[in-house]
């Protein structure tokens, strides 16, 4: 299996001032990637799924995410912000990882990548790792799944 996340798709100290924004601008980068075959059916999954429930998960941290046989390859895709804004959870949000997962993929294989990163979130040096690294390479060395 390809890598989930390389080095293409970790964007360091951004601007970004919308969580659509974010979305939709790692999504497109998974799609000029060949990650994924239909980028407007993946944008729906995500959007479906952060309508259904939020996916902010406390410690400035959220995981949109999709399942959707618009994926062709698992993906990971991590952005960390020069501010906080406010997620639909009315939480803050720094660090947004997008997770892409096809539809005919083992079928738990976005609960193994979240229940991953999930783990790895809790230490409060790996968040703060996450914050401070701007080089694309020392963050995937951190981002690595048993999957």
């Amino acid at each position: 299996m390809e890598n989930l996340i390389n080095e293409k798709l970790v964007f360091t100290d951004q601007g970004f001032k919308t969580k659509e924004a974010i979305i939709e601008f790692m999504a497109a980068k998974m799609n000029d990637l060949g990650r994924l075959k239909d980028y407007p059916k993946y944008l729906e999954a995500v959007y479906e799924r952060e309508r259904t429930f939020p996916t902010c998960i406390g410690f400035n941290v959220a995981i949109p995410h999709g399942k959707s046989d618009s994926v062709k390859t698992p993906s990971l895709g991590f952005m960390s912000l020069k501010e906080a804004m406010i997620w639909n959870c009315d939480e803050e949000v720094k660090l947004v990882f997008l997770i892409a997962v096809p539809e005919e993929a083992d079928s738990n294989l976005h609960l193994k990548v979240l229940a991953q990163l999930s783990t790895k979130l809790m230490d409060p040096e790996f968040r703060e790792s996450l914050e401070q690294l701007k080089d694309a390479k020392e963050i995937c060395s951190l981002l690595t799944f048993d999957i």
